[in-house]
């Protein structure tokens, strides 16, 4: 397990590394956000080549988080196309002082690694399971994996071709009509969906960190609060907030007459 685990570090290390690099070269620290998504795909391929143990289960998770992290890598690229440095990156740099560089690589790049492996944690544990014939959770997991993705994936397209279109303001169509934050939800939900995969294997308990680190990331730090608080001071967004619930999809309140 032991080197397992540090041949999963060492793969996402270079590779950050190598994201750092290429960031500082392009001098726009917000490629981190792209390059997110395919460290996964790294921390898999590392536990793959060095794991005696690739069953069925590490294949379908593997494929998963592949699917998942490529589409978000693709989403994220388009999106930057044409773009400069994201302003929070270029906040950082002024924050953290002179030695910019190194506590940036540091604070961003090797912590974002961190993340990964911890988020992955189902897969590492996984290729450490005994094998065992496919079940209810394998199969309940593919669902609710697929009932995430397809929120998060249509929600971020909802929203591009929103913007793409010139609209200005809130979106409150889609599925942003159900949910302030479908993508979110999406996010949340499939990580739940692998976990119940690996639930079925003998070590798939200890992956539990893994949905409980990304919902608690996302609804009480960095995703759902930095946003919430983004539009604190908008008339068009608090009447919207008025109305939609905060995570997960559900019919709008009416209005009060009267």
């Amino acid at each position: 397990m032991i080197t397992l685990f540090l041949y999963s570090m060492l793969f996402v290390a270079i590779y950050m590394t190598i994201v750092y690099l290429i960031a500082l070269k392009k001098d726009d620290l917000s490629i981190i956000d792209v390059g997110y998504g395919p460290g996964f795909v790294v921390a898999g391929t590392a536990q793959m080549i060095v794991s005696n143990n690739i069953s069925v289960h590490f294949i379908a998770v593997y494929i998963l988080i592949a699917i998942w992290a490529m589409r978000l890598a693709l989403q994220i690229g388009v999106r930057k196309l044409g773009k400069g440095e994201d302003f929070r990156y270029t906040k950082m740099r002024k924050d953290f002082g002179k030695n910019w560089k190194i506590i940036s690589y540091i604070k961003v790049f090797l912590f974002q690694g961190l993340i990964i492996l911890l988020i992955e944690s189902p897969l590492f544990f996984i290729a450490q399971s005994d094998g065992i014939q496919t079940g209810i959770l394998f199969y309940t997991g593919i669902i609710v994996w697929a009932i995430g993705f397809f929120f998060e994936s249509i929600s971020d397209l909802q929203k591009f071709v929103f913007k793409k279109r010139g609209n200005k303001g809130i979106i409150r169509t889609g599925l942003w009509k159900y949910s302030r934050h479908p993508n979110y939800f999406g996010e949340i939900t499939l990580w739940w969906g692998i976990f119940l995969i690996a639930l079925e294997t003998s070590l798939g308990c200890f992956s539990l960190i893994s949905p409980v680190l990304i919902t608690t990331l996302l609804i009480m730090f960095s995703g759902i609060p930095l946003l919430e608080k983004r539009y604190k001071d908008n008339p068009e967004y608090q009447e919207y907030k008025k109305k939609t619930s905060i995570l997960i999809p559900w019919f709008p309140k009416k209005e009060k007459k009267g």
